[in-house]
């Protein structure tokens, strides 16, 4: 038979499992189908509930706290009526002590009364969770949740969600540790501001944009261990307000359909094709050349040979020689 008793656990008790497992009138072998419906008593649902535990196996006493209600509200009411905030009550709490099946020896407390405590601030509609005055969790009045501790919150979970229209944090410093991979999308703009970034990275480091632009204010330092390339598909400019200095340890190239090397105005290669029409000039003047006494040199011919090799040169260099 069941009965309906107030329980109380010593400090000695063992180790106690608890479970919850709903009982309905649908339950085959369980309900009691009367006039009005399926009907499940007490007796039916405690016997159901002690051969379904009876049967885990193993020696061990069996507890059954049942709640129950005749309609959904009032199996909710009996719900709330097993939920709350538990806690011992600290040193010097007035407490009221109650005995079990009145034995001396079987004490409990029945109730806390907050004597010589302060009444702490709330207002009407309000909720508060308090330990002390820095130490606190409240629900005003509009349903804003508000907490705060001089000590240190931990959260431990297998998977968090949170979603929020905005969201505001201050904080000293911080420490993300991500075991795994950390994915961001920002649908919007993304606006970083600090006094100076480091990054490191021990793989690969990549990036897509449509659109970059890089401002530096002060120097810009590159230190690559391997190579380095770069691939433009239009122009590649640079404007430099003072030096640009290059050094190459074994040898440097500069390849172009065409090169310019100089001013904005002079090109410094143009020197070279310059060079070759005085050579080709020279050479004429010195194959026609006479003096008083003598006539034109015997190898005048040899002479405008050589010089005819400077058209050949600047027609070979003239192509790659921007003009």
């Amino acid at each position: 038979m069941w009965r309906e008793a107030r329980i109380a656990f010593s400090d000695s008790v063992g180790a106690l499992n608890c479970s919850v497992i709903p009982v309905h009138p649908w339950l085959y072998g369980v309900g009691q189908q009367t006039e009005n419906g399926a009907y499940l008593s007490p007796v039916n649902a405690i016997n159901y509930l002690a051969e379904k535990l009876a049967g885990t196996g193993g020696a061990s006493d069996i507890v059954i706290m049942m709640v129950s209600g005749q309609t959904h509200d009032s199996f909710m009411a009996s719900l709330d009526n097993d939920s709350g905030m538990f806690q011992f009550p600290p040193e010097g709490t007035l407490v009221e002590i109650a005995f079990t099946g009145g034995r001396p020896d079987k004490p409990f407390v029945r109730q806390t009364v907050p004597d010589g405590t302060s009444l702490p601030d709330i207002q009407p509609g309000e909720q508060l969770q308090q330990q002390r005055a820095e130490v606190s969790q409240r629900v005003t009045q509009a349903g804003d949740w508000v907490r705060q501790t001089d000590q240190t919150i931990s959260e431990t979970s297998m998977a968090r969600m949170v979603k929020a229209d905005t969201e505001l944090r201050e904080l000293v410093s911080r420490e993300t540790t991500v075991k795994a991979t950390d994915k961001i999308t920002v649908l919007g703009t993304s606006t970083l501001m600090a006094g100076a970034i480091q990054q490191v990275c021990t793989g690969d480091y990549s990036q897509a944009v449509n659109n970059r632009v890089a401002s530096i204010g002060g120097n810009d330092e590159t230190d690559i261990a391997g190579s380095q390339s770069v691939t433009t598909g239009k122009d590649l400019i640079e404007k430099i307000g003072q030096i640009r200095k290059s050094v190459a340890a074994v040898q440097q190239q500069i390849i172009a359909p065409v090169v310019w090397i100089g001013s904005g105005t002079i090109n410094v290669a143009q020197l070279m094709l310059d060079t070759l029409d005085v050579v080709k000039e020279l050479a004429e003047q010195t194959a026609s050349h006479t003096h008083s006494n003598t006539g034109a040199p015997t190898n005048a011919g040899a002479i405008r040979n050589t010089g005819a090799k400077a058209d050949t040169l600047n027609g070979k260099y003239s192509p790659v020689i921007g003009q």
